[in-house]
């Protein structure tokens, strides 16, 4: 049995020729919550944890954690900041304006997407420039608006370019060496997509469900031509204001109301869940849950500050009239939703006006909370971190609005 467990927890990553990939021994979510519940898995993580395992109605497992996580002063683990990118110097190759995307190879290699100047910078892992891909246009290895980016088994890095619309192909040193069609016309403000373990590109499309058409995650075909599968997201419909006045219309989200949050993770396994409770699923393709975790909390709430904040960032035409009782009197129970290249699931917690910090709950690959972790930084819940060989790269915007590449070391304090 307790080679089995070794197997199941088998998060690892190797190194290829260029970016750092990840293995694992692919078996449904479930079957591991059913190796976890007989208690096979023992090791230092284990001790102490006091949650609970329940079955879902489709036999899938759900791990129920208390509001205290396995960490204790001696295995927290913390984070401490060894690098910073980022420059109010215009000529400065650090000098960013609207990064949007943030890549790491296996050389730890920053990649830094820039919207704006539409072109990826890329820094040696001292902070030393090394080059630019791409420039604006519409011939090969231009952009004309990039959304994302991400690296292949074969470490060539696809960007994603939504108004050309296609995936441009370099290999490591910045060569362009090809392009396809990009098969969807949808997006958003960040790339949901990008390339799994598997071999599959991952993108964000449309499909019909009943009378209508929802957002669904599609794999592509080995030719990048077709879809192969589509997996449906979680449904949920997020609270809007939908005003009109003399001068025209304008829609903008409810603050503090809940949404749905997912992040397709390396494994090709997508972690959702809406913000109403504390839940997090994984799901497969049809919409199937897998697993899923959830975490006792209390809920925060809604300050006067946050809400006056909310309203003065609003410069509302004269006529315009805002029903903000509809505020919660509460925030949703998290943020956002991140998975490093463990397989541990990063759940950002709801800030307040002015906060300085990012607060992080962290669960293992099994759904255990570890315990909280606090990022000195104050990062946008549109934008994500990325957690990758040890370390956590985070964009954060300064009170000048100037925007750097923030990299911190992860110091687990057991070892």
């Amino acid at each position: 049995m307790e080679d089995t467990c070794r197997s199941w927890k088998g998060f690892g990553a190797w190194r290829g020729t260029g970016v750092v990939h990840i293995m694992t021994v692919m078996r449904p979510l479930h079957w591991i919550f059913v190796a976890l519940s007989v208690g096979a898995c023992g090791g230092a993580v284990d001790a102490g944890w006091q949650g609970e395992i329940r079955e879902l109605e489709n036999g899938a497992r759900l791990i129920s954690n208390p509001e205290d996580g396995l960490w204790t002063p001696r295995t927290a683990w913390r984070l401490q900041e060894d690098l910073r990118l980022g420059s109010i110097e215009g000529d400065d190759p650090a000098s960013f304006a609207e990064v949007v995307d943030v890549a790491v190879d296996g050389w730890g290699r920053i990649y830094v997407m820039d919207r704006q100047y539409l072109e990826i910078r890329v820094f040696e892992p001292d902070g030393s420039y090394v080059r630019t891909i791409g420039r604006e246009g519409g011939g090969p290895g231009e952009f004309r608006r990039v959304q994302g980016m991400s690296f292949d088994a074969q470490d060539r890095l696809w960007v994603v370019d939504i108004r050309n619309p296609l995936y441009a192909v370099f290999d490591t040193t910045g060569e362009f060496l090809e392009s396809y069609r990009r098969e969807t016309t949808r997006w958003g403000y960040l790339w949901p997509g990008g390339w799994t373990r598997d071999e599959g590109l991952w993108d964000y499309s449309g499909a019909p469900r009943g009378d209508d058409r929802v957002g669904v995650l599609v794999r592509y075909d080995t030719s990048i031509s077709a879809f192969a599968d589509t997996l449906f997201l979680p449904e949920h419909v997020p609270e809007f204001y939908e005003l009109t006045f003399e001068q025209g219309r304008m829609s903008f989200l409810v603050p503090y109301t809940p949404r749905l949050h997912y992040r397709l993770d390396a494994q090709g396994w997508v972690w959702a869940g809406v913000s109403d409770r504390y839940r997090v699923h994984s799901i497969g393709f049809g919409g199937d849950t897998l697993g899923a975790f959830e975490r006792a909390y209390a809920p925060v709430p809604v300050t006067t500050a946050d809400r006056e904040a909310f309203i003065a960032e609003y410069d509302l035409p004269e006529g315009a009239k805002v029903d903000w009782s509809r505020i919660p009197d509460h925030k949703p129970a998290f943020d956002r939703i991140d998975v490093d290249d463990r397989g541990n699931v990063w759940i950002r917690q709801p800030k307040g006006y002015g906060a300085q910090t990012t607060v992080f709950d962290v669960f293992d690959d099994f759904g255990r909370f570890l315990g909280s972790l606090s990022l000195p930084l104050n990062v946008s819940s549109f934008m994500p971190v990325w957690v990758v060989a040890g370390n956590l790269y985070a964009v954060h915007t300064d009170e000048l609005d100037v925007p750097y590449v923030v990299r911190l070391r992860i110091v687990d304090r057991a070892r």
